[in-house]
């Protein structure tokens, strides 16, 4: 298992398993015992065909990893056009992890079953399934869970740009 990055609040932490899919893990239900440190593979902290958000010089990118080297990073986005990146003009970056469940202070990508996006910050979910979530405006929104596309739900997991090999 590689670490990745700690979740807000009570969200846990985000790692990579050894199979290579993502998961969020709740410290504290370590066997802290059982511990073997592996020693470190940052290549594991970002993997072609991984989901990812990409904030550039200028833009912000998602797509599909085709490739990462030591100079740049290629996307494919949703429409199909290939993007090259250089990595110095890299600012933020990252990986869409499609979370089963929601926890308080997610950074989170919704997307409605009508194709309607919202990117913001988790607040909670209450029992008739209605979302609260705080936009980068500051604003609040509401939407219903039953609203929204299950493939379209993404916790995005930080990774720094200088992180990467």
């Amino acid at each position: 298992m590689t670490f990745l990055a700690f979740g807000p609040e009570d969200a846990g932490w985000y790692v990579r398993l050894v199979d290579g899919r993502l998961a969020r893990l709740d410290p504290g239900r370590l066997d802290w015992s059982s511990r073997e440190p592996l020693g470190s593979d940052s290549d594991s902290l970002l993997s072609v065909g991984d989901l990812v958000q990409i904030r550039a010089v200028g833009e912000t990118l998602r797509g599909r990893l085709l490739e990462r080297n030591a100079d740049s990073l290629t996307v494919a986005t949703k429409d199909g056009v290939k993007r090259t990146l250089p990595r110095h003009e890299l600012a933020k970056l990252w990986i869409l992890f499609r979370a089963s469940d929601l926890k308080r202070a997610d950074a989170v990508i919704l997307r409605s079953r009508s194709g309607n996006e919202y990117e913001g910050t988790f607040q909670s979910i209450d029992e008739s399934g209605l979302i609260d979530l705080r936009l980068p405006s500051g604003d609040r929104l509401s939407v219903r869970k039953s609203r929204l596309d299950k493939d379209g739900i993404f916790v995005l997991i930080p990774l720094e740009p200088a992180q990467l090999p």
